[in-house]
């Protein structure tokens, strides 16, 4: 306890004094959280929430928070209410009210950083810090690897976690920090930090590659896809050749035997069939209940109520289960409406940031840090249909960027169109 007073303390100084670093040393902790809980037990199990009550404190009461977009208000409210009616009617509302307060912190979260960050700089430390609690998951997968301490571990299968102790959610959160990296090793100028984030590049692809997740490796072939296909040059495609030759001579063979049961469907356990039923049942579960949904949390007991025939997935009942889709799993509980809507978040989000190294002229480049953050938000999103990462705090970390750069963009072209008016005048 005396630990996690101090940890908290300090926090609360540096908030008081530089709430962006606050923040970013807030976004590392939310990136290593399950590493925090291994190393110090249960004292850390609330740890990022507790920080995020006192820098939330602190940024209000010295008054740095300067509002959002009255339409990003409006959606968040009008998605919580929408929640709050889907768990009223739905099948558990206890048990729902539970799950939406889980929901509302990443909203918080979201509309925080929106408010708060108010220009490229800040954009630029911030990232610097996701790439510091990136840096300690990549040394925590090569370091699982090397000592033979997988998260799983079995005769067929062995698998590195490191930062949530689970394979898939470490890939997620590592597949964040590539296109970070990028744009670091395209911008700065001393050569040895060149060398430096272009190798850090490397070895992230390496260590999403030791998670052996599938859901990871499609994300991460479509992510250097996008990043490839921004600028298509001689250059670019010769490193792909080499980055695809070194990663088919050094992966372990195991690996391709996994990823080769996404075409084929044929692995040892269940993963793939029971997600499979999972759509096919959340599916059917929609259809029954398009408009509220069942309220959330209770995709498990609604798709046990589709097909009561088949409740089971091997042993396990599916009454608590996920979706390992989150849109799937939102859609369900929440309704057609808050689906639609919780898309638009992202959506605007994701549009903001592409939209934002053009209006920040001064530094747009083809890998500029608006499109960089997009490619970081859009591997999460993917991922998101391979797991239930709605509550994700880092995931609504990157919405907030997206956010903020949607009101440093009408900043700007409110002060372009007064310059515009002075210069008519």
């Amino acid at each position: 306890m005396a630990i996690l007073i101090i940890i908290l303390f300090i926090l609360t100084l540096v908030a008081f004094f530089a709430d962006l670093h606050a923040l970013g040393i807030w976004l590392v902790m939310m990136i290593i959280h399950g590493f925090l809980v291994e190393l110090m037990g249960d004292i850390a199990r609330h740890l990022p929430m507790y920080s995020g009550l006192l820098i939330l404190t602190m940024i209000f009461a010295r008054r740095k928070w300067v509002g959002v977009q009255q339409n990003i208000l409006v959606l968040f409210g009008l998605l919580i209410a929408l929640m709050v009616i889907a768990a009223l009617a739905g099948l558990d509302p206890e048990n729902s009210m539970v799950k939406i307060f889980l929901y509302s912190k990443g909203f918080l979260l979201a509309i925080l950083i929106a408010g708060t960050i108010k220009n490229n700089a800040q954009i630029q430390t911030l990232t610097l810090y996701c790439l510091v609690g990136i840096f300690i998951g990549v040394c925590l997968a090569y370091y699982q690897h090397f000592t033979g301490t997988y998260v799983i571990d079995s005769p067929h299968l062995k698998r590195v976690g490191g930062l949530s102790n689970d394979p898939n959610d470490t890939a997620l959160l590592l597949l964040a920090g590539i296109p970070l990296t990028l744009y670091w090793g395209v911008h700065t100028k001393a050569v040895y930090l060149k060398l430096f984030f272009y190798a850090f590049f490397a070895l992230i692809i390496g260590a999403v590659v030791l998670t052996q997740s599938r859901g990871g490796f499609v994300a991460l072939c479509l992510l250097l896809l996008c990043i490839y296909l921004r600028k298509p040059t001689v250059v670019t495609t010769a490193l792909g050749v080499v980055l695809v030759s070194v990663g088919l001579l050094f992966t372990p063979e195991t690996y391709w035997e996994r990823i080769n049961t996404l075409v084929t469907g044929e692995e040892r356990g269940r993963s793939l069939s029971g997600r499979m039923m999972y759509v096919e049942r959340g599916v059917g579960a929609f259809m029954n209940n398009p408009a509220l949904g069942v309220g959330m949390g209770n995709f498990g007991k609604a798709i046990s109520i589709t097909n009561s025939s088949a409740v089971y997935v091997g042993q396990q009942k599916t009454d608590h289960k996920a979706a390992h889709n989150m849109y799937l799993e939102f859609f369900v509980e929440n309704g057609l409406i808050a689906g639609i809507i919780f898309l638009a978040i992202f959506s605007i989000a994701l549009i903001q940031l592409i939209r934002y190294d053009k209006s920040n002229e001064s530094e747009f480049s083809v890998y500029g840090i608006g499109f960089c953050l997009a490619m970081s938000l859009a591997a999460m999103l993917f991922a998101g249909l391979f797991l239930s990462q709605g509550k994700n705090s880092v995931l609504w970390f990157f919405v907030g960027l997206g956010l903020a750069a949607y009101m440093i963009n009408q900043t700007l072209i409110k002060q372009r169109r007064f310059q515009y008016q002075l210069a008519k005048e």
